[in-house]
C-alpha cells in the first residue's frame, strides 16, 4: 500500500454552480414572498375590509336624458365609422347616467362614479376591490393560497389619455379620508387601463383605436376623431414604466448584493481549500501488521517469539491485538530483524513521492480508503498489476 498524498476533490467545489443556482433560486423565492407580504402590509394601511357605497344613478324619470345621450353617442359612432371627423363631449352627469343605463358599462356600477371634471383632472369616487394579505386557503377555496379582499375607498384624481389605441387614466393622486396612499402604489397602478376590457370587442372596442384625441374640458370629456390626423399617445411607454422601474431597480440591487455575497463565500471557500494542508493517505499497515508479517516470514509462533525475546506470551498477544507496549516492541525487534526506531515511528512515517519514467500510479477506491494500481510502459508494451479489487474500477 502506498503512502503517497491523496488529492481529493472537494464536493463543495464540484457542486459550486449547482449550490449557487440553488441559493439564487431560494433567494428569489424568499425575496418575492417578502416583497408580496411587505406590499400587502403597506396596502392594508390605506384600504378597508368593507367596500364603500358608490352611488349609481336611478333611471326613473330619466327617459328624455337617456334618449338624448343615446342619440349623441350613436351620431359619434356613425361619424367615426364613416371615416368623417367627429367629436363627442360627455359631462360628468352623462357619464354617470351611461354607467347606470348601458350594459357594456355595468361593471363600473357600485365601483366608480365621476365626481367632477376640470381641465386639470377628473375626480372619480372609487371603491376598488384588491387582494389582501396571502393566507392558507380555507375549506372550499380553490388552491392552497388565498387572500381576503380589501377595498380601496376614496377619490382618484386622473388625467385622460390614449395609449396604443386604448383609453387610459394616468393617476395623479388617490385620496383616502384619514389615510395616506403611498406614491409607490400610485405609480404602480398608473396608468389605470379602465377600457382594457373592451379591446377588440364590438362597440367601444371598435371606436377606441380610431380616436385621435381624448381631452379633459371644463366640466366634460371630449373625444375626437379628426380626418387626416394620426392618433397620438398622450400616455407614453416611459410614463408607464416609471413606477415599475423603481421596483425592478430595487429588486436588481438586492439580487446583485446577494450574488456578491454568494461569490464572496465561494471565493473564500476555494481559497481555504487551496491553501489548506492536503490530507495524506495513512498506511494500511500498522505496527501490528508489521510484527505479524515478520513472524509469518520467520515462521515464528507467539510462544516461540515470547521465549526468544524474554517476554510473556500474553504480551506478544497483546501487541498483535494493537496494544502499544514499547518495552515489548524493544524486546522483539532484534528477534524479528526489525528496525526499532522505524517501527515505533510508523504512524508518522511519510516517505517522499518518487516519480519514475514509464511508471504510472493509479488510485482506486477501496471502501473509505484508496489503493494503488500500477502501470508500467516500455517499448510500446504496457503491464498492469496490483489492479485493485475489481476490473470495473480499473476500467473506470
Amino acid at each position: 500500500m502506498s503512502d503517497t498524498k491523496v488529492h481529493e476533490k472537494s464536493p463543495f467545489a464540484g457542486c459550486a454552480i449547482f449550490i449557487t443556482a440553488l441559493l439564487v433560486m431560494v433567494f428569489l423565492i424568499g425575496f418575492s414572498v417578502f416583497v408580496l407580504f411587505r406590499q400587502a402590509n403597506e396596502i392594508s394601511k390605506f384600504t378597508s375590509a368593507q367596500p364603500a357605497k358608490i352611488e349609481t344613478d336611478t333611471l326613473e324619470n330619466k327617459e328624455p336624458e337617456l334618449n338624448q345621450l343615446a342619440e349623441k353617442i350613436e351620431a359619434f359612432r356613425l361619424g367615426v365609422e364613416s371615416e368623417q371627423s367627429a367629436t363627442l363631449e360627455l359631462s360628468a352627469a352623462e357619464i354617470n347616467l351611461a354607467i347606470a343605463a348601458f350594459e357594456p358599462l355595468k361593471d363600473f356600477r357600485g365601483m366608480l362614479r365621476v365626481a367632477s371634471i376640470s381641465p386639470e383632472a377628473m375626480a372619480l369616487d372609487i371603491s376598488f376591490e384588491l387582494n389582501g394579505k396571502p393566507r392558507l386557503a380555507k375549506e372550499g377555496e380553490v388552491g392552497w393560497i388565498a387572500s381576503d379582499s380589501s377595498y380601496l375607498n376614496g377619490t382618484m384624481l386622473t388625467e385622460l389619455g390614449l395609449q396604443d389605441g386604448e383609453l387610459v387614466l394616468r393617476l395623479k393622486d388617490i385620496q383616502v379620508p384619514g389615510k395616506k396612499v403611498v406614491p409607490e402604489f400610485i405609480s404602480q397602478m398608473s396608468p389605470y387601463r379602465i377600457a382594457e376590457r373592451y379591446i377588440a370587442k364590438p362597440g367601444i372596442g371598435e371606436i377606441m383605436p380610431k380616436l385621435t384625441a381624448a381631452k379633459l374640458k371644463d366640466g366634460s370629456i371630449r373625444f375626437e376623431k379628426i380626418i387626416g390626423q394620426a392618433p397620438k399617445d398622450t400616455v407614453t411607454n416611459q410614463q408607464v414604466d416609471e413606477g415599475r422601474k423603481k421596483l425592478f431597480t430595487f429588486f436588481a440591487i438586492a439580487v446583485c448584493v446577494f450574488l456578491i455575497f454568494v461569490a464572496g463565500v465561494l471565493c473564500l471557500a476555494f481559497f481555504l481549500k487551496k491553501n489548506a494542508k492536503e490530507p495524506t493517505m495513512s498506511l494500511e499497515d500498522e505496527f501490528t501488521d508489521v510484527i505479524a508479517k515478520a513472524m509469518r516470514g520467520l515462521e515464528l509462533e507467539s510462544s516461540a517469539l515470547a521465549s526468544s525475546s524474554g517476554i510473556t506470551i500474553e504480551r506478544v498477544e497483546a501487541l498483535l491485538q494493537g496494544e502499544m507496549d514499547q518495552d515489548a516492541i524493544t524486546a522483539i525487534c532484534p528477534v524479528l530483524g526489525l528496525d526499532l526506531a522505524a517501527l515505533l515511528h510508523l504512524p508518522n512515517y511519510l516517505p517522499q513521492e518518487i516519480h519514475l519514467a514509464g511508471i504510472r500510479r493509479i488510485e482506486l477506491p477501496f471502501g473509505q480508503w484508496k489503493v494503488n494500481a500500477w502501470e508500467i510502459q516500455h517499448d510500446g508494451t504496457q503491464l498492469l498489476f496490483d489492479a485493485g479489487t475489481g476490473e470495473l474500477d480499473i476500467l473506470d
